[in-house]
């Protein structure tokens, strides 16, 4: 999969750059990006940074192919209010599809969906349906004229036991299930 930095001189458009490059991994593409000009049906919204985005490029490469998908950090905005740059998102014509990736910090998981369903309605979007499964909802979205899904993922594991949960918990299993770390009871 080719990844296209939505926002090409942004300081997180250069971060994936660096990784790719450190990775020797290819998968960055330097097509234009422009609002209304051509685009990718697909952007992946990175919520909170590093190390969600270094995950994020490895899936890409392990997923290689001829699809091409848009990313964005939107700038100072963290977490679920990411969802208030949907619309802005939405102006591309091609765009029908948006991945959210968002930590669940130390929250409870229900509320962390809550927040998100109650900014798509602020921001004027109406919700017509969802499929609910574990830390991943997709939802079947209305702004305007214009049908999308929205894809929203929650890092982290219940079986990790710290406060706070993020992508950390996913790289924390992996040490475990590799020995890289000692022994943990975290199954999923």
């Amino acid at each position: 999969m080719k990844i296209l930095p939505l926002v090409p001189l942004s300081k997180f458009a250069l971060n994936i750059r660096g990784t790719l490059g450190k990775l020797s991994l290819s998968e960055i593409t330097e097509e234009s990006y422009t609002f209304g000009g051509k685009a990718t049906e697909s952007i992946a919204v990175v919520a909170d940074g590093t190390p969600d985005d270094k995950v994020f490029f490895i899936l890409c490469h392990h997923f290689n192919g001829n699809k091409t998908i848009g990313i964005v950090k939107p700038n100072g905005k963290t977490g679920v209010s990411v969802v208030e740059e949907i619309p802005q998102y939405l102006k591309t014509r091609n765009v029908n599809k948006l991945i959210i990736m968002a930590d669940q910090e130390d929250i409870p998981l229900n509320s962390v969906f809550d927040q998100t369903e109650e900014k798509l309605r602020i921001h004027g979007i109406q919700i017509i349906s969802q499929e609910e499964n574990g830390r991943c909802r997709i939802y079947k979205n209305r702004h305007g004229s214009r049908n999308f899904q929205l894809i929203m993922i929650i890092n982290g594991l219940d079986c990790i036991p710290t406060r706070k949960h993020s992508i950390e918990d996913h790289l924390l299993k992996a040490a475990i299930s590799l020995n890289i770390i000692g022994d943990s009871n975290c199954e999923t």
